[in-house]
């Protein structure tokens, strides 16, 4: 009797450790992406390298002419203000979308200003606010849901699992999930998501010609390597930290 006792204690405590360690560990990655969103956003999402790297001036020369709303004049802008229009969305959409029709641009040499956006475009940019917004509050759930489990485990005294289980479940599951993405095509998960993401009335999808948000982004060229470095950003200081933790236990 006592050895069944016994038995079906250490199954339970095996079943605790492993699900607490799983919970944990996925709390931890999702604080690691919601960190890494904010200071990625700090620093623009290094817009200027990636400006250059893609040749988005060149599209900006190319198509901004073309625009069948009336601001062909931004073409006649300058690297720097896309940098700054750029840097102005991104306060935006971490704000609720605060300011987001207020942008403009002034051409070179130019008495006055221009509105960046249509009112189309101004919806989904609000649209994507509010997304983040939602976010946030997501993220300051899973901040208590980590503080509490972590509590619960030197309650419990259930030990942080090693390094190497939690690479093996939660870095094998992203690549995972990588390798579904680039097998789709990255860009068809990108349109899938924003048919599935966004209000079916709302636009996202938006030609060089008719829209100046996805000419001077070079959209959605440009989300790829923001997409890469905000994954292996986020991953990387997931793993720093479980390993500065994994050290300090030995």
């Amino acid at each position: 009797m006592l050895s069944t006792v016994f038995l079906c204690f250490n199954k339970s405590m095996k079943t605790q450790t492993i699900f607490f360690n799983i919970l944990s560990s996925f709390f931890l990655l999702w604080l690691c992406f919601a960190t890494m969103w904010l200071c990625l956003s700090s620093q623009n999402f290094h817009y200027s390298f990636w400006y250059k790297k893609l040749s988005i001036e060149e599209n900006i020369q190319r198509f901004a002419p073309l625009n069948e709303k009336g601001k062909q004049s931004f073409a006649l802008t300058v690297p720097a203000q896309h940098a700054g229009i750029f840097s102005d969305v991104v306060h935006s959409i971490n704000n609720a979308g605060k300011g987001l029709s207020d942008i403009t641009y002034r051409p070179a040499n130019a008495a006055n200003s221009y509105i960046m956006f249509t009112p189309a475009e101004v919806t989904h940019l609000q649209d994507v606010a509010d997304l983040l917004t939602l976010m946030k509050w997501v993220s300051l759930c899973v901040l208590v849901g980590f503080f509490v489990v972590m509590i619960l485990m030197v309650s419990k005294k259930i030990a942080l699992a090693k390094i190497k289980y939690h690479v093996t479940y939660g870095a094998g599951f992203i690549v995972v999930l990588t390798l579904l993405t680039l097998l789709l095509g990255p860009k068809n998960v990108f349109y899938w998501l924003h048919i599935h993401i966004f209000p079916e009335d709302h636009q996202w999808f938006f030609l060089y010609k008719e829209s100046l948000m996805s000419t001077f982004m070079k959209a959605p060229d440009l989300f790829a390597p923001i997409a890469v470095s905000w994954l292996l950003s986020s991953v990387g200081l997931w793993l720093l930290i479980l390993w500065v933790k994994s050290f300090k236990m030995v």
